[in-house]
């Protein structure tokens, strides 16, 4: 019976990512990144390169949690240490596009905020909001 409840609540369950100091709270896939469950979710998550691990500005603090990441592979560690210099490991750093969760963890990224998606464009512009980044819907 034990077992049962443990592969029902395996299957139910969804990793979380709490993110500081903004406070956000995300619910992810099993294996997805962090950057990419926050993504998801409808946050910006700041980035460069776009999520290929390239670059280190989706590197993100690790404040607890980090046994529920996957594993930091070659290229990771390669790219923070060429980047930021060999003490982001040891201050808990890891890069948002490239860490997989398989738990609950709390992060710390300034510049994470909600994002505008072209849904949330049209109904500004359909609601006859006449913002200068948005254009004028009635021209």
């Amino acid at each position: 019976m034990l077992e049962w409840v443990n592969i029902i609540w395996a299957q139910t369950y969804l990793p979380t990512i709490t993110i500081q100091p903004q406070g956000i709270v995300v619910e992810a896939q099993s294996g997805e990144t962090i950057m990419s469950a926050a993504q998801a979710a409808g946050y910006y998550w700041p980035t460069t390169c776009g999520g290929e691990g390239r670059c280190t500005t989706c590197a993100t603090i690790v404040r607890s949690g980090a046994e529920n990441l996957s594993d930091i592979g070659k290229s990771e560690r390669k790219t923070m240490e060429a980047e930021i210099g060999p003490g982001a490991i040891e201050r808990r750093m890891r890069l948002a596009c490239q860490a997989r969760l398989h738990g609950d963890v709390v992060v710390v990224k300034p510049g994470v905020r909600r994002s505008w998606t072209s849904t949330s464009r049209e109904t500004v512009i359909e609601a006859g909001s006449h913002s200068p980044c948005l254009g004028n819907s009635e021209s």
